[in-house]
């Protein structure tokens, strides 16, 4: 998930070629929790960072957290590395070929470097 403005964002699967991406207007926990909820199966296990919008997640999925205010990068078998790697190609990608994407537009930007991260 991307909140428009700012650079918060989702971190959820480990492999991105299973996951999703959504553009959001907020990554507060109404929001994360709705989008979600509408399109994640309850059966999905949930790897994130301690943002504040999953706090609730455990109560609808298997939720493991990572800590990154305490530099806690892997527990276990949890971490966010591959969700983090393909928000960095994104913002490469922003800066690097388009240097400028219309709000309208942002989610078919988005979809674009999903694709090319599953090839």
């Amino acid at each position: 998930f991307y909140e428009m403005g700012k650079s918060n964002t989702e971190k959820s699967l480990p492999e991105l070629k299973e996951g999703m991406t959504f553009v959001v207007q907020e990554t507060n926990a109404r929001t994360l929790e709705t989008v979600i909820a509408d399109t994640v199966d309850p059966t999905t296990t949930l790897y994130t960072d301690q943002h504040g919008g999953y706090q609730k997640m455990g109560r609808m999925y298997d939720h493991h957290i990572v800590n990154h205010s305490v530099r806690e990068f892997v527990k276990g078998a949890v971490y966010t590395n591959g969700i983090e790697s393909f928000w960095a190609i994104l913002k490469r990608g922003y800066y690097g070929i388009y240097h400028s994407w219309s709000v309208k537009h942002l989610q078919r930007y988005v979809n674009e470097f999903v694709q090319s991260a599953r090839i």
